[in-house]
């Protein structure tokens, strides 16, 4: 099972005075158990192409297919397809309306045809995946800090149990803390739930630390899809897209630049103190072993 996209080509106002390409024949394949980060600069239609997954943009042309079939055909079930493929926008947490946060949560479930008691059930597991204590759960959703409320606008979309998860800059607007805490919640989703990940986002950090596939997007194309390690060591493409690889990768480089013989390849922050621990034993052990 898998999302295709074949020649894929999106036009914003087509045929009118102010038309404009957001993307252009772009090809991919996202299978079962990725998690994959897409980046680019702002106006690179990032967005534009994570809403093809589902259906929600309509291609001027090419096809999208969902486990072989289109999804544009005639008849296709695209309700259960937004069940399958979840989609939480840029700051999700003006999507929230229900008087409660289980209320809110438990609105996709009931509208697949769960009952009541069945939808309530199925919001708070979400909720609890996301780590929303019970104790939130009668609470309107606006009473809630910034944080808790994009979990809660993620624990809507996983109520819907979908087997990819498609996340637009989930941590825009968030402190250092509740960013960590999110994006930690989403990859443990990934590795317990066996649920394709796609994470949109600026942060090369997070794509480092996170993804095991970078698609770097550059008005409107693919230019690079690939490990972020072979992403990032690819300096002179990337640059082409206006984006540079991790801050702890560039430092590596500066520090094996004026001589200390550390590997330059280090794309976090765990291996480049790795690294340097190696590098500052190994000089430790040949300051102790005789002339």
């Amino acid at each position: 099972m898998a999302i295709e996209l074949n020649q894929v080509n999106y036009i914003y106002e087509a045929g009118g005075p102010n038309e404009r390409y957001a993307l252009r024949d772009v090809s991919l394949t996202i299978g079962k158990g990725e998690f994959v980060g897409l980046v680019g600069h702002t106006g690179s239609s990032k967005s534009t192409l994570v809403q093809h997954f589902n259906g929600l943009l309509v291609p001027t042309g090419g096809t999208v297919l969902f486990d072989g079939k289109d999804i544009h055909a005639e008849g296709y079930d695209k309700k259960s397809l937004r069940g399958k493929v979840g989609v939480t926008f840029q700051y999700p947490e003006y999507q929230l309306f229900e008087e409660t946060v289980r209320k809110d949560v438990a609105f996709g479930p009931k509208n697949l045809g769960y009952t009541e008691q069945e939808a309530m059930e199925i919001a708070g597991e979400a909720l609890s995946m996301v780590g929303i204590k019970e104790k939130y759960f009668e609470k309107s959703p606006f009473e809630l800090s910034g944080g808790q409320k994009r979990r809660v606008a993620i624990a809507g979309v996983l109520a819907m149990k979908p087997e990819y998860l498609v996340l637009d800059e989930p941590t825009a607007g968030l402190d250092p803390e509740g960013r960590e805490r999110i994006l930690e919640r989403i990859h443990r989703l990934y590795e317990e739930k066996d649920m394709t990940v796609i994470l949109v986002s600026h942060s090369m950090e997070d794509m480092a630390r996170y993804a095991t596939r970078l698609i770097v997007m550059d008005h409107g194309r693919i230019a690079l899809d690939d490990t972020p390690r072979a992403v990032f060591s690819n300096r002179e493409e990337l640059q082409k897209t206006g984006l540079t690889p991790p801050a702890v990768t560039r430092m590596m480089e500066e520090i094996r630049s004026v001589g200390i013989p550390v590997e330059g390849d280090c794309i976090t922050i765990e291996e480049a103190a790795a690294e340097i621990r190696r590098v500052w034993e190994r000089k430790r052990k040949q300051q102790r072993e005789p002339v």
